[in-house]
């Protein structure tokens, strides 16, 4: 009766739209410690919340989207849930705009369980019903979201579409730098079509845009971006220094924020790209010696002794040049050896962070560049291993 009691006196009182209005300022402007901040002031809001207070579902959108950011709030699952144990057939008396914010919500929380399709739907339901909405910043968001999944699935052009939409939202609106973050995923969608430098150039204007925020995590996957470009064009030392940039960015939000995983998988690659350059190389010099080798044994006969003594003198030679080469192998193998040594410690590292944030397609993508390192060194038992762990993983999936 007391539990009903104060249950009702809450449902009685309106989530303030202020605060509401707060939340939604500081997504635009790209300030997530100030974000974050306010949440965390209003958090017996966020713990007790209520279904039945007026604009619950309007919080529940905008708490979807601080999630979505990095927020560590209660599951959008055991919040979703609320609509239902708390009062049934509360689904049903919610207004247009209340329900679609419901499924907006629905959409992240299937998008945070790699559900690509079902995300896919609630979000359409959602831009069906634009005009009930009402609200251009909720729109542009799930515009974004729907851009973001298309990516996952692969569906780059339709992806590009989305996000496009999204963003034009957001310029229309005047949030340059919410405009910015999906500037982001454009770049890299574009970079997938092989319109590099359209690319590049959507890029460094969202890093522009960005710089002097505390928007981590995206100026993070911008630094990402450089480096699988830098990457895809086989400068593998500098694509390590960008994902080193990244991983510096990520950590600064969270230490085990899932994209920190994701370009230490992207520097592990890096990292294996140079050494099968190296090992390249090693094959070509041991080749080359091979021949020179089989050259320098000439037929055996009758030499005056000047003859001999020049013969003398270029074997020393050879053979001077033999143990410089011989140095010079053994440095290349020992740099072959670290540079698979810490490939796989990245990929160890971002191993743990998917064990704390589970991502299948992350930790697949793990498992299967650790059976790459393994086959590229002679290792096949522990490269069928990894592989057969990657296969689990998205069997499993």
């Amino acid at each position: 009766m007391v539990m009903g009691a104060r249950r009702s006196t809450l449902a009685n009182l309106p989530i303030d739209a202020g605060f509401l209005s707060q939340l939604q300022g500081h997504v635009a402007a790209r300030e997530i410690e100030r974000g974050m901040a306010c949440l965390r002031s209003h958090q017996d809001l966020i713990d007790k919340f209520d279904p039945c207070q007026e604009n619950a579902a309007r919080l529940l959108a905008h708490l979807a989207i601080w999630t979505d950011i990095g927020f560590s709030g209660p599951p959008m699952r055991e919040l979703l849930q609320r609509f239902a144990k708390f009062e049934p057939g509360l689904r049903s008396k919610l207004s247009i705009a209340e329900y679609i914010c419901l499924r907006m919500t629905e959409g992240v929380a299937a998008m945070a369980e790699e559900a690509e399709e079902k995300a896919i739907g609630h979000f359409d339901f959602v831009l069906s019903l634009g005009q009930e909405l009402d609200d251009r910043f909720l729109l542009a968001i799930v515009y974004f979201w729907k851009g973001r999944c298309l990516r996952r699935r692969g569906d780059y052009d339709e992806a590009l579409i989305y996000t496009g939409k999204g963003r034009d939202l957001a310029l229309a609106l005047g949030y340059l730098r919410m405009a910015a973050v999906m500037q982001v995923l454009e770049s890299w969608l574009l970079f997938q079509q092989g319109k590099w430098k359209e690319a590049m150039r959507l890029s460094h204007a969202a890093e522009s845009t960005l710089r002097e925020t505390d928007d981590y995590v995206t100026l993070g996957n911008i630094q990402s971006f450089y480096g699988r470009m830098a990457r895809r064009e086989g400068r593998f030392e500098k694509a390590i220094e960008f994902f080193e940039s990244a991983i510096r960015y990520y950590g600064k939000q969270d230490p085990r924020h899932p994209n920190l995983a994701r370009s230490l998988a992207n520097m592990a690659l890096a990292k294996r790209g140079i050494a099968l350059q190296l090992q390249k190389r090693i094959d070509r010099d041991a080749q080359r010696r091979r021949k020179t080798s089989s050259k320098g044994q000439g037929k055996p006969g009758a030499k005056g002794l000047g003859s001999r003594n020049h013969d003398a003198r270029n074997q020393d030679a050879r053979n001077e040049d033999s143990r410089d080469q011989d140095s010079l192998q053994q440095d290349y193998r020992g740099r072959l050896a670290q540079l698979r040594r810490e490939a796989l410690e990245h990929l160890e590292a971002a191993r743990v962070v998917y064990q704390q944030r589970p991502n299948h397609h992350g930790a697949g993508t793990v498992y299967l560049n650790a059976a790459y390192i393994h086959l590229d060194s002679g290792d096949f038992q522990r490269a069928e291993e990894e592989a057969a762990s990657a296969y689990d993983v998205a069997e499993e999936k």
